[in-house]
């Protein structure tokens, strides 16, 4: 618990913002890929159909995360999260409105799948780096930790509650705005890693040379 309290001393915007960004990040994934096997056999495919077509989102997923790992460095982890994650939040919605289009549907939902393998590993980078060298695990661990609890409730909420009450669209909506609204405090709330130092380097030592991303920190 003590580590817990110093993450929310250190900055509650900052700690705020990674818990915001995995959990509403992460929920959409894991809501999407539990159930997207349920919501396309709802729709009159069949079991093979289902499956290739989840198969189809996780593989595309496998070349957005080695893209991504060019994009980090060169867009910086706020761009990428912030243009990739609402995009993905959209492709779900597009999908939803073409469910009896299976072109379209299907092209959605690879894109779905793109483009938040685009942002997954960029938010593993960042959210570490927000934080100083003895907060920097517990940082993670936290933030990621949140998102395994909300997504745990995933299944219950999404199936349960959600889909059959609001209806797919407007279910898929919900879940994009949340993420919207966590990019959107990512802006505000925390600041840019690229290119800048960490607090300490492997020696216990300020890096020469580069801007101390602890600057950034303190003014906000």
């Amino acid at each position: 618990m003590e580590q817990l309290r110093d993450l929310w001393k250190f900055s509650a915007r900052i700690t705020s913002a990674s818990w915001l960004l995995f959990g509403t990040v992460l929920l959409v994934y894991y809501a999407a890929l539990s159930w997207m096997p349920s919501i396309l056999k709802e729709e009159g495919l069949g079991d093979t159909a289902a499956f290739m077509t989840t198969t189809l989102m996780s593989g595309v997923g496998i070349t957005a995360v080695l893209v991504s790992t060019a994009l980090v460095d060169l867009v910086g982890r706020k761009w990428l999260i912030g243009v990739t994650a609402p995009l993905s939040g959209l492709a779900l919605v597009a999908f939803a409105y073409m469910m009896h289009m299976p072109t379209g549907a299907l092209v959605a939902i690879a894109v779905f799948g793109f483009l938040m393998q685009l942002t997954i590993p960029a938010l593993y980078a960042y959210v570490p780096e927000l934080y100083p060298t003895l907060l920097r695990a517990s940082g993670f661990g936290y933030a990621s930790s949140f998102s395994r609890v909300l997504t745990g409730f995933a299944p219950l909420l999404f199936g349960s509650v959600m889909w059959p009450v609001l209806g797919l669209k407007l279910t898929f909506g919900v879940l994009a705005l949340a993420v919207v609204a966590a990019v959107v405090w990512m802006a505000v709330a925390a600041p840019e890693t690229k290119g800048r130092a960490l607090d300490e380097d492997a020696e216990g030592a300020a890096a020469p040379g580069a801007k101390p991303l602890a600057a950034d920190q303190a003014a906000l």
